[in-house]
């Protein structure tokens, strides 16, 4: 049954679905309920209904396959689909339930009456047409053929008659036009309801039930007319801007009233030209025609051209008009030049004069008190003028009284807008708008104080003061007079009112002689004196203003007390400062507050600032503090320090409680190992003294390098934070640096100790004193411990006479230091290390190639930081300067490389010693005969080289010999030279990176020239390392001792001496 066709029901308001069953059920029956099994579903909007009755179509044995099934009670809009319920009551001849089924077709139901929804007139609420349209839009589409005239009417008033010409339309929106319109009066259209099944239906059939009126068109046939024409100024003019107004017998279109619908007309025996410059509607019916006269004279109207103006339906004028009035146009009216008063300006006077100016003579008959009137401003001034004189013969000038004045204000007279004053040849008065008239000050009220104000300070120690008394009006000067015034006072002062400066509504009155403490106020007396402009007398109660407080006694500082911890390094400190009455803040300047500094410190005041809401505490800042010490305030005896009275500080006020500033930074004063060079030893201590008592020092402030050394124990301080004491355990053996950083490390102000410092020391065994006879003597070789024992052992076969060249150092890292011995000559280059406790080998090799008979050079020391002495080997005589260095802990080569030039044979001398103080010892090396002596050393026993320097002059060519060690204790080991033989036994001490020597001396006498072989070692009689001198040929074999700092002799001690030997020694 689904249909797009809408429906209601018809007149039953019911409709029929045809259900169709796969197979006989039983009969539907409302007395059986089966048809309770069935609902519906509204597929649109809101349609409902309810079953009614099911008549079975093919009913057979009480069953059916095809019912109807009557639906009612139909309501609302929308589609309507009946379905079948899931059920087990309606049953099949084998008694099977039935099936829900949801997907029958649907019913458009619609009941729901169209309405009118809005009448709209086309051609507007006034209309002159013959024919008029209306646009009626209904609720929903309505059927076509239901809108004829037989459900419309023409509401018609007046003599307004019309009739029905078209219907037009579709859908809700027709348009109903009526033509043969006629008459006056309203028109307007009316939908008439339906009834039954006739008027006006939806596409459902449902009729409109409800009539609608639309609004009423206004008809309007009858033409406009020009009622009348008037001039809107004085009627004889000369020239420039005049006026119409015209009026018409309706309401007219404003935008037809134009230039093309008006006109201007002048006198056929005139001259006149003029034009139309504006149209302004000041009513529906009613215009101002303002035009401009450019030349001419005669008479000028205003008219208005037929057919051109049209009212508001749209009727056309039918008629001009001429008759209204007209201007005169003449060439030189009349006019008042100005209005000026006679006497005095401001007045209280009950009748006023005025004098009146004209530009030409007027007639005096036309000149009456009937042509002026008052006008007020500025208040509210009345008055009668009662009579115009004219005061010169040609009556040019008259005399305007006025009666009866009251009130207060301004007043002038003015001529009355349309006056008929003229001139004696007829010409009328033009009317000036800008007229300049003068006016009188009327003034009836007496004046009054507003105001009585203190000029300058409420609080001072002056003894004259000034108030300002303000008035409701100006005064009259003459009045002002110290009488008018008085004084309240309180305590023991006096004085007296002595000078009234005039003013115009505000005066300034002077009191002076004041004399004691108290307040005074003035009083203005109401004692008649005092008037105003007018003659008005202030009389009455007198008014008393705001007292002045008179103040002498000085302030005095109450106290001073520093802002927060007393104990500071800051670059500013506060006090507070405390007075005993309101300071004058203009007065208060940081130079009134002066620092009071003990010791070092010093700095200035920077601010001076009141605390919030005080003007008798402040806060003073003293600042760019420097040095060390206390700081304290003082605030002296001040003239220009004044409190709000102006009194100065007259006593001097000294704080008891002060700062304890410290702005100096600690620094390291001392930093020493109490032990010095300490050869035996594995823990020394140190001490470590600052400018001033610090705290934050910790082991982890210190750093030990090589990195791994050693480590920090038992530190503490011994005075309060000054001198602190610390020592330090070696892991290792040779020389290490203490370094400590200052971050972290304060004074007990805060101060960041600013400096760092090192101290070096080194752990090494104690070195003996070695000792070997040269090329000829037996190969023994004696051995001097630190303690001054002796040993004596023979490292090579008793047919060796070459010589052997000696160094010590401990090779094997048992903390004793083992003995180096080498071929000096005529042999192989045998090296032999011996250990320094039991004198046995404990390591040969040959540092070169077996054919090689030159000799060689040895020394010992730590070059790669494994803490093993490692043997250094340089190539002797008619060799290449070869440099080799085998290591303590293997015996394999470490480092190979030549000190010079390839070609150079005069042999190398070698030594160890940390020049740069890293903790790593650098290979040293002098040139052997034929040189000046160059000395080198290679870093960390690479071939680096980092010191360059030739030790003696270029007189010298014997070569030298090398040592190193720390002499001075400073971490960095100095070089000593000495000179082969042939030369003077001068020894030369080389420090840091100078290529000058740092000291010299003779190892033996200067007549000697045998030369001398020097060596750093140790003895337990020495608090330092000692320089041990050999000497070379042509001596009896011997060790001459020097002190390593002060290169003083110590003493002289023969070696080897059960043998006569003079071919000279070799010592290490």
């Amino acid at each position: 049954m689904d249909t797009s066709l809408a429906t209601n029901g018809g007149l039953t308001g019911r409709v029929i679905y045809h259900v169709t069953f796969s197979q006989p059920v039983q009969i539907l029956t409302v007395e059986n309920n089966l048809l309770l099994n069935f609902d519906f579903t509204a597929v649109s909007g809101n349609a409902v209904g309810s079953v009614l009755s099911a008549t079975a179509a093919d009913p057979s044995g009480g069953l059916a396959t095809r019912f109807d099934i009557e639906v009612g009670t139909l309501s609302g809009q929308g589609k309507l689909r009946l379905n079948v319920a899931s059920t087990n009551l309606i049953l099949s001849a084998g008694g099977n339930g039935t099936a829900a089924y949801s997907a029958g077709q649907s019913y458009n139901i619609d009941t729901v009456n169209p309405t009118v929804v809005s009448i709209v007139c086309l051609n507007g609420a006034l209309t002159s047409a013959s024919q008029i349209s209306w646009r009626v839009t209904f609720s929903e589409p309505v059927v076509a053929a239901s809108v004829t005239q037989d459900s419309l009417f023409l509401v018609e008033s007046g003599s307004a008659r019309g009739g029905f010409a078209s219907i037009s339309g579709s859908g809700a929106v027709y348009q109903i036009t009526a033509n043969l319109v006629e008459g006056m009066g309203t028109i307007g259209l009316s939908v008439l309801p339906g009834s039954g099944l006739s008027g006006i239906k939806d596409l459902a059939g449902n009729v409109l039930v409800e009539a609608a009126q639309g609004p009423n068109t206004n008809v309007d046939y009858t033409p406009p007319r020009v009622l009348g024409v008037a001039i809107k100024d004085a009627s004889s003019v000369s020239s420039g801007p005049a006026s119409f107004a015209i009026g018409f017998s309706k309401a007219m279109n404003p935008t037809t009233v134009n230039n093309s619908a008006l006109k201007l007309f002048a006198d056929p025996l005139g001259s006149v030209t003029s034009s139309i410059q504006t149209i302004v509607a000041t009513g529906t019916n009613t215009f101002d025609v303002g035009t401009s006269i450019t030349a001419g004279e005669g008479r000028l109207g205003l008219d208005a051209i037929v057919g051109r103006a049209r009212d508001a339906a749209g009727n056309p004028l039918v008629a001009g008009f001429s008759e209204g009035q007209t201007y005169v146009v003449t060439a030189n009216p009349p006019i008042l030049g100005f209005i000026s008063t006679v006497d005095n300006l401001s007045t209280r006077q009950r009748s006023l004069d005025f004098y009146a100016y004209f530009s030409t003579p007027m007639n005096p008959q036309t000149v009456v008190a009937s042509a002026f009137q008052t006008v007020s401003s500025l208040g509210s001034v009345t008055g009668s003028v009662t009579k115009v004189v004219p005061i010169d013969a040609q009556s040019t000038q008259f005399r305007i009284t006025v009666e009866n004045v009251s009130g207060n204000g301004s007043l002038t007279v003015e001529p009355i807008n349309g006056n008929t004053m003229a001139n004696q040849m007829g010409q009328v008065l033009v009317y000036n708008p800008n007229l300049y008239s003068q006016a009188y000050e009327v003034d009836h009220i007496a004046p009054t104080v507003t105001d009585i104000a203190i000029e300058g300070n409420s609080l001072t120690n002056a003894s004259t003061v000034q108030f300002l008394v303000t008035f409701s009006e100006q005064i009259s000067d003459a009045s002002l007079i110290p009488a008018a015034f008085g004084l309240v006072t309180t305590g023991n002062l006096i004085g007296r009112v002595s000078l009234v400066e005039w003013g115009y509504e505000t005066y300034r009155v002077t009191v002076d002689n004041l004399y004691g403490e108290g307040t005074v106020a003035l009083v203005v007396l109401g004692n008649g004196l005092i008037t105003d402009q007018a003659g008005n007398s202030f009389v009455g109660n007198p008014v008393t203003g705001p007292a002045i407080t008179i103040s002498t006694q000085a302030p005095t500082v109450l106290s001073i007390n520093p802002i927060g911890t007393t104990k500071t390094n800051a670059s500013e400190v506060q006090f507070q400062v405390t007075f005993s009455q309101p300071m004058d803040l203009a007065t208060v300047e940081p130079s009134d507050f002066v620092p009071q500094f003990s010791g070092s410190l010093s700095g200035q005041t920077l601010t001076a600032v009141a605390e919030p809401g005080s003007t008798s505490v402040f806060t003073i800042t003293v600042g760019n503090l420097v040095g060390k010490g206390t700081v304290g305030l003082l605030v002296p005896e001040n003239a220009t320090l004044t409190d709000q009275a102006g009194n100065p500080l007259q006593s001097t006020f000294t704080g008891t409680s002060t700062f304890d500033v410290n702005r100096i930074a600690p620094v390291i004063t001392s930093f020493q190992s109490l032990e010095g060079y300490n050869p035996t030893k594995r823990s020394a201590p140190f001490l470590l003294s600052f400018s001033e008592p610090v705290v934050g020092v910790t082991p982890a402030s210190f750093t030990i390098t090589p990195a791994g050394a050693g480590s920090i124990t038992d530190l503490q301080t011994l005075d309060g934070g000054i001198s602190w004491t610390f020592n330090v355990l070696s892991s290792r053996q040779g020389a290490l640096k203490v370094t400590l950083n200052p971050a972290g490390i304060t004074d007990t102000y805060g101060n960041a100790l600013i400096n760092g410092g090192s101290v070096s020391i080194n752990y090494a065994p104690a070195l003996p004193t070695v000792a070997a006879l040269g090329i000829g003597g037996l190969p023994k070789v004696q051995v001097i411990t630190a303690d001054g024992s002796i040993k004596i052992f023979q490292p090579f076969g008793s047919g060796y006479k070459g010589g052997i060249t000696v160094a010590a150092g401990d090779v094997n890292g048992d903390g004793v230091a083992d003995i180096i011995v080498g071929v000096a000559s005529g042999a192989a280059p045998h090296i032999k290390v011996f250990s320094g406790t039991t004198y046995q080998p404990i390591m040969s090799f040959f540092a070169f190639a077996t054919s090689f008979t030159g000799g060689v050079n040895v020394g010992a020391g730590d070059i790669n930081g494994d803490g093993f002495s490692d043997v250094i080997v340089g190539s002797g005589l008619n060799a290449r300067p070869h440099v080799k260095a085998f290591s303590g802990s293997n015996g394999i080569a470490i480092r190979s490389f030549f000190a010079y030039a390839a070609n150079f044979a005069g042999g190398v001398r070698v030594a160890t010693g940390d020049v740069d103080g890293d903790g790593i010892a650098e290979i040293i090396t002098g040139s052997g005969a034929g040189t000046r002596g160059h000395i080198k050393a290679f870093k960390g026993g690479f071939n680096t080289v980092i010191r360059s320097f030739f030790a003696y002059g270029p007189s010298i060519s014997t070569g030298v010999f090398v040592a190193s060690g720390d002499l001075d204790g400073d971490g960095q080991a100095e070089i000593v030279a000495s000179l082969a033989q042939g030369s003077l036994p001068t020894v030369r001490i080389f420090k840091g990176a100078m290529i000058a020597p740092h000291q010299e001396f003779q190892a033996f006498t200067t007549s000697f020239r045998g030369g001398s072989r020097v060596a750093i070692v140790n003895r337990a009689d020495q608090t330092g390392p000692v320089i041990a001198a050999g000497n070379g040929p042509g001596l009896s074999s011997q060790i001459r001792s020097f002190n390593g700092q002060s290169t003083a002799f110590i003493d002289s001690v023969f070696v080897l001496t059960e043998f006569e030997f003079q071919g000279g020694i070799y010592v290490g």
